[in-house]
């Protein structure tokens, strides 16, 4: 499940890496770092003057985003080769989903660095799709297991605008 999933998606009583954990894919090739897929954010600067260069420099910095991704509740992740994941950490909250958080960071980080991050399959499709129809078949997945396999990706592959 996406990062996101830690953004208060848990009852009070469970825990990210007690209650529920994640995996990562295996790599393509055993010495490389497993590939990392995810969303992403983007910044558009609509004038070429000083201020505006100075504060989109400042988002491509490795600091930029410290703040966010330290925060306990939030699923940011810096999408930098140069972050520390150690800055992912919380300074409070559950120790395990502090480490969840660290190791996440680490992933990501390492597969920007080796140019094995891409966008998760539902952010390249349209809307309806991603965030709608593929999003309810994934669910559905789950609840109805490999038997219901074939009319889900039916139901997927009518919802196509």
């Amino acid at each position: 499940m996406a990062s996101f999933l830690m953004d208060g998606n848990f009852p009070p009583e469970m825990h990210a890496g007690v209650d529920a954990d994640f995996f990562v894919m295996p790599p393509v090739e055993a010495d490389q770092p497993p590939p990392a897929f995810g969303g992403g954010q983007f910044a558009t600067a609509f004038r070429d003057r000083p201020e505006v260069r100075e504060v989109v420099g400042r988002l491509l910095r490795p600091d930029w985003g410290t703040a966010c991704a330290a925060m306990p509740d939030s699923s940011f992740m810096p999408a930098h080769a140069g972050f520390d994941p150690e800055r992912c950490r919380a300074a409070e909250g559950d120790p395990r989903t502090k480490e969840v958080r660290v190791q996440l960071c680490q992933i990501a980080r390492d597969s920007i660095s080796a140019g094995l991050w891409r966008y998760d399959a539902s952010d390249l499709m349209p809307p309806a799709i991603g965030a709608g129809a593929f999003w309810q078949g994934m669910v559905d997945y789950v609840d109805r297991g490999p038997d219901g396999l074939d009319e889900i990706l039916a139901d997927i592959e009518a919802a196509w605008p």
